[in-house]
């Protein structure tokens, strides 16, 4: 069978349990593509048995104990390597993904011909390291990604089409949209006006570790205590113990959305339990995972300026979406049915087609699609009255894109040759919390006197690409950057085949600086007014150490106490995760193990809050010191380089 629009592009949705492809046939409408006699979903899952390597609905078909089955693993898109490590392989999930995204293009071209441009949805609430992640993926199954498209934008317009808007229906109300796609491993919400043409999106919010998997993992978690409880014998730390709990819980799952009870039997050592789990007790053990879907919906809500009676149609997308409670849930919350889609996958791989479709040299659909950014995009910076670095958002979250915002600066000395920038992605006002897009400097050339104007442009696109470029009043043209992640330290599926096969291992760190195209990276280098910053805030600092265990003024008692309590808890801290490090180590069961892991992880990062709290309660001890003219006899106070260093700053930044 040939292709039957050869040079139109596909639309791959790619899932975190299940993936699908869609392509658009001559005469305009969008298929799934099945290969004969099967289904249109795909596993995403990846199997390691007797050193072959099985992808897909093989991988399911496959496993067995002996062998190790990578599943889940889009759940950590953007981070180095995914949780399973193969043959002592860290292996990133981009490589996972890509095998994935091979397999289903090598079958489908059996029945389509070559296939070589493609649409790949992500969920919406990605950020941009996710979503070039996925971009990585698809190069590495020979792929040319040609854009990215958020599920809920799929959905909508695979809705739309279903009911006959996309392809010259002659309907053309606008429908306010909420979409709530709850998958495997991932959940979003959008409010998506459409209508006449156009699929714009208000807002969006989700959260990347929520999904049917952790509803999964709290039911398999009851039932091994529930064995525990009656047989005295723990199935969560029995070989293959936790993957059977885990394929039990998920056929639960879906038996208790056909039925009002199921009946399980368990059989570990010898030992067997029969319970009958009603759907009114999965309701109350799933319902704080759905709380939090609630509220995600009614925050979009007011992110996009709409209240429930505002929404038309509420349409339920991933595989989640379709247990009964939460139709429930969102019925009693918005007084509006929810629309449940038979196949919620095959809807979104459409959707994706179509719009694939619009992208082609020969486009038979014209329709647009406008989307927000998921997350704020920020200038990292020195707040003058606290000397903290601050993430300052030029371009805030659910912002319609394109977007541009202009940001003025001043130089901060005679003959300054450039400018120094940290573009970051996230909401919080703490710059280590978000994530650093990306660093660069731009020339200045000669002549620059100090107090001169620098206005610094930048476009967030649609497609996610980053565009800086800046200027002066004597240079309308300083310079221009396009900022585009550069993913060149992957290697081909052959050779991860072999490194995950036969055990060698490519370190990949976590923390590795990413590298950018059209640009230079100077570590050296800092922003306006940074080295008096730094200057003034290491003489706090030091008046701050010496201060905190000196008789102080009764005024400065509250913050001294505030900076040793933050003090004592780092060492508590330290002793924890010592500790913790050290029962990893011991710990054998595998499942233990990653929570253990899991919980040494949130220590650390509960001490690098604790150590930046700190790190402030020391300056800010500095700074009362120096505001309450301590004397010089109590702590070291050099009073007129500091009232210099301020009166400076003061003429750096506006």
């Amino acid at each position: 069978m040939s292709n039957p629009n050869k040079q139109m592009p596909i639309g791959i949705d790619l899932g975190t349990t299940e993936s699908v492809m869609a392509y658009v046939d001559e005469t305009g409408r969008a298929e799934t593509w099945k290969p004969r006699g099967g289904s249109s979903l795909h596993a995403s899952a990846v199997l390691v048995k007797n050193e072959k390597l099985y992808v897909g609905d093989d991988a399911i078909l496959e496993a067995d104990d002996e062998s190790t089955l990578i599943d889940y693993f889009k759940r950590d898109m953007g981070k180095g390597h995914t949780s399973v490590i193969v043959n002592e392989v860290k292996v990133p999930p981009e490589v996972l993904s890509g095998y994935i995204l091979k397999h289903m293009r090598e079958r489908a071209e059996k029945m389509l011909g070559q296939i070589n441009d493609v649409v790949v949805t992500v969920p919406a609430y990605f950020d941009s390291k996710r979503r070039q992640a996925t971009h990585e993926a698809g190069r590495l199954a020979g792929l040319n990604v040609i854009s990215i498209i958020n599920e809920p934008s799929a959905a909508a317009i695979g809705y739309c089409d279903m009911k006959g808007y996309v392809r010259g229906g002659a309907d053309t109300r606008t429908e306010n949209l909420l979409i709530y796609d709850f998958g495997g491993g991932t959940f979003d919400t959008t409010v998506i006006t459409c209508g006449n043409g156009k699929f714009t999106t208000l807002a969006t919010d989700g959260d990347v570790y929520l999904g049917g998997f952790d509803i999964d993992e709290e039911l398999a978690d009851w039932l091994g205590q529930q064995f525990l409880h009656r047989e005295w014998y723990d199935p969560r730390e029995a070989a293959g113990g936790w993957k059977s709990l885990m394929l039990l819980a998920n056929g639960i799952k879906h038996d208790l959305s056909e039925s009002d009870s199921a009946i399980v039997n368990m059989v570990y050592d010898d030992r067997s339990l029969d319970l009958e789990i009603t759907r009114e007790f999965f309701n109350s053990l799933i319902a704080p995972f759905v709380d939090r879907t609630i509220a995600a919906c009614e925050d979009v809500l007011f992110s996009a300026r709409k209240s429930w009676e505002d929404i038309d149609t509420i349409l339920l997308c991933g595989g989640t979406s379709q247990i009964p409670y939460i139709s429930e849930r969102l019925r009693e919350a918005s007084k509006i049915d929810p629309i449940q889609i038979d196949n919620p996958q095959e809807l979104v791989a459409k959707g994706c087609a179509l719009y694939a479709a619009t992208l082609s040299e020969n486009a038979q659909l014209n329709f647009e699609v406008a989307n927000v950014n998921s997350h704020s995009l920020g200038i990292r910076g020195r707040d003058v009255e606290t000397g903290r670095p601050t993430n300052r958002i030029l371009i805030p979250r659910n912002s319609t894109l394109p977007s541009t915002v202009i940001k003025k600066f001043v130089t901060s000395k005679n003959d300054q040759e450039h400018v120094f920038l940290v573009l970051l992605e996230g909401e919080s006002e703490n710059p280590s919390l978000c994530f650093e897009v990306g660093k660069f400097k731009v020339a200045l050339g000669e002549g620059v006197k100090k107090g001169d104007v620098i206005e610094v442009y930048c476009r967030y696109n649609e497609d996610g690409r980053i565009d800086v470029y800046a200027k002066s009043s004597d240079n309308p043209s300083l310079g221009r950057l396009a900022i585009k992640r550069s993913h060149t330290r992957l290697e081909s599926l052959e050779v991860w085949r072999n490194k995950i096969l036969y055990g060698v291992n490519f370190e990949v760190d976590d923390d590795e600086e990413d590298s950018f195209e059209g640009m230079d990276v100077f570590a050296d280098d800092v922003p306006f007014g940074y080295r008096e910053i730094a200057e003034l805030d290491g003489m706090l600092v030091a008046v701050g150490v010496e201060a905190k265990r000196k008789p102080l003024p009764e005024e400065l008692h509250a913050q001294q106490r505030f900076t040793l309590k933050l003090a004592r808890e780092i060492e508590i801290l330290d002793h924890l995760i010592e500790a913790g490090e050290e029962k990893v180590e011991k710990q054998m069961d595998v499942r233990r193990q990653r929570k253990l892991r899991r919980h040494v992880y949130e220590l650390k990062a509960l001490r690098i809050q604790r150590r930046k709290a700190h790190d402030h309660a020391v300056m800010a001890l500095g700074r009362q010191c120096f505001q309450q003219m301590v004397p010089d006899n109590v702590v070291s106070m050099p009073y007129e380089e500091v009232n210099r260093r301020v009166t400076e700053l003061k003429q750096v930044w506006y």
